[in-house]
């Protein structure tokens, strides 16, 4: 048989939890979903634009993309990207800086093409790791330019 200690211990641990899940969660839904987005952003894990996977959804970094080039300061979130983001996200960046200021996109894409690390790139099915030549070509050509 249980003691009352014991009961009142795990009441109080319950309320614990369920105190910090309900802080959590009140934090989480006051946060503002453009910083969240140029953060997520920032840490892309695969370059994808289209519908990706069996499911055929949008990634989370198309969405995230969005967010930013609707943002106050499109070009200067997206220079902050490509200065300190993933390789994937320097390619979201370079997808909104060609829109943004060709020839910025230019000079950034140069400091890039020739490098020896790789993109992670989803398209429909397939992912796997692409060159920077490559990427920079496809974008270079508009191909993520919808």
């Amino acid at each position: 048989m249980r003691s009352s200690e014991q009961n009142r211990h795990e009441h109080m641990m319950r309320i614990l939890i369920t105190t910090a899940l309900l802080l959590a969660a009140a934090v989480s839904a006051g946060a503002d979903p453009y910083a969240m987005a140029l953060h997520r952003l920032a840490q892309a894990k695969t370059f994808a634009f289209g519908r990706i996977g069996r499911a055929a959804v949008i990634s989370q970094g198309e969405k995230d993309y969005r967010v930013v080039l609707a943002g106050a300061s499109p070009l200067a979130a997206f220079e902050k990207v490509f200065s300190t983001g993933t390789p994937e996200a320097k390619a979201y960046a370079l997808v909104a800086i060609r829109k943004l200021d060709y020839n910025r996109f230019k000079t950034l894409a140069d400091t890039v093409r020739d490098s020896k690390s790789e993109v992670d790139v989803t398209q429909g099915c397939e992912r796997g790791p692409w060159s920077w030549a490559l990427v920079v070509k496809d974008i270079d050509s508009g191909a993520y330019s919808r």
